[in-house]
């Protein structure tokens, strides 16, 4: 059985939690739309994406796209 599984992006002392859609195979993508996060300053920024511990399942993350907000 293929399992959902979740992960968290961090920016400085914000986080938000995202569960990801087995796709039942390492190549096969979708796009999970994270959310918004506000850079509050010009300069430097850390973005990390950490596993969330209970129910973890591995999964591929093929990429992330930053853009602008509107």
């Amino acid at each position: 059985t293929v399992e959902k599984s979740a992960f968290t992006v961090v920016l400085g002392d914000k986080t938000i939690r995202v569960s990801t859609p087995a796709t039942g195979d390492y190549g096969k993508f979708t796009t999970v739309p994270v959310g918004t996060l506000a850079i509050d300053a010009a300069g430097k920024a850390t973005l990390a994406v950490k596993p969330v511990a209970e129910g973890w399942q591995p999964i591929n993350l093929k990429s992330i796209d930053l853009a602008p907000a509107r």
